[in-house]
């Protein structure tokens, strides 16, 4: 595998991971898994993927989802565009596998590669002893076009008898 096209291939497994979770936290009360460990989140996710390869990068970087975002609803994220998901590296240390970037999906379910990380803290992110009160609603509000994307892989899965879980109920 050359480097452009693992880098391709990376981007699209974090893109794929990136809208995993999300319509994994969809059907759980709009709220994200919260998991002990990295293998087992993906466990958590493994319904809602065509192909169990995309868990790591082809050049062999694992990825890993933001520890600040586990159990956490969707309505507390108040930028999801800039709110990092999923990245690659080791534990909270991002790696740059892809000639000095690295890739990243975030809370709005896009991914890109990046020279900079912009850390694992969603920005404006409440802090423990904040009296303001949580966003009230339904969580995020998606684009016409991921909703589109996100519902048509929704009856995919429901049409092969749908993930374990209140998907299809």
């Amino acid at each position: 595998v050359d480097g452009v096209s693992a880098s391709d291939a990376c981007l699209g497994n974090l893109k794929q991971l990136t809208l995993a979770l999300l319509m994994y936290a969809e059907d759980y009360d709009e709220t994200f898994p919260y998991t002990q460990g990295n293998a087992r989140k993906w466990d958590v996710i493994e319904p809602y993927v065509k192909n169990t390869e995309i868990f790591q990068c082809p050049l062999g970087t694992k990825y890993w989802m933001n520890p600040h975002l586990l159990g956490l609803r969707l309505a507390a994220l108040r930028y999801p565009a800039e709110t990092v998901l999923v990245y690659e590296g080791e534990g909270t240390e991002p790696a740059f596998p892809h000639v000095g970037r690295t890739a990243i999906g975030f809370a709005d379910g896009h991914a890109r590669l990046s020279q900079r990380f912009p850390g694992l803290t969603p920005p404006d992110y409440p802090s423990p002893s904040s009296s303001e009160p949580q966003s009230s609603g339904r969580g995020l509000k998606f684009s016409p076009q991921l909703r589109e994307q996100l519902d048509r892989w929704k009856r995919e899965y429901e049409a092969r008898g749908g993930p374990p879980g209140r998907m299809g109920q």
